[in-house]
């Protein structure tokens, strides 16, 4: 992946960041449904990796009460978007309070949760600790600055087994190749048409 590619794929995952309503990536949830609406702090590539000639890149999510299948169709949504060339557009449309989308859902290979953070409790203990409330001695900090290193050290190992999985099975390389047939399912868009044309729809 070149550095130019990366660069529009990350400025479509950008859309994501904020409030934003995720009706359209979870399962039987209506459009202005008030429970669907997420709070997204970080979508990016964290890394491209290459094993057995194939290219894998490590997408990093942090947000706050995930929905099923929500960052399953948060990646697919992204993939499609740039190989359809609809421009970053199509992904805020999607996310629209009142807009229905059809949006396909991607493997769940390769799908980790990394690391929980508490940071609402985290606040509140040093708030109480700060006016000195009863009790306050008793309370236990909930981050994890003790084990990060064995964290990081397993997180390491857990991505190299997934690698290596993918890399022997291409679940996730088969669902790409299919994405002619998926970006025509959702959107009605020829892919292979629109790109011999060179044509794009929305604002890149």
């Amino acid at each position: 992946m070149s550095e130019e590619v990366r660069g529009r794929v990350e400025d479509i995952m950008k859309e994501y960041v904020g409030t934003n309503w995720f009706h359209n990536y979870t399962k039987e949830k209506a459009p202005g449904d008030p429970s669907t609406q997420r709070y997204i702090t970080e979508f990016k590539i964290e890394s491209i990796d290459v094993i057995d000639g194939l290219e894998m890149a490590t997408i990093s999510v942090k947000g706050a009460a995930f929905m099923i299948h929500q960052i399953r169709r948060m990646v697919a949504m992204a993939i499609v978007t740039y190989n359809a060339r609809l421009g970053p557009s199509y992904i805020v449309r999607s996310m629209e309070k009142d807009e229905k989308v059809g949006i396909p859902t991607a493997p769940p290979t390769g799908l980790l949760l990394k690391q929980l953070v508490f940071g609402f409790y985290q606040k509140k203990v040093e708030a109480l600790r700060r006016s000195k409330q009863p009790g306050w001695k008793e309370l236990e900090d909930l981050t994890f600055e003790k084990s990060q290193g064995k964290m990081d050290a397993m997180h390491m190992r857990i991505k190299a087994e997934i690698m290596s999985q993918e890399a022997a099975g291409r679940v996730m390389a088969c669902w790409v190749r299919s994405l002619p047939h998926i970006v025509s399912r959702y959107t009605g868009i020829n892919m292979y048409e629109k790109l011999a044309k060179g044509q794009e729809t929305g604002s890149a």
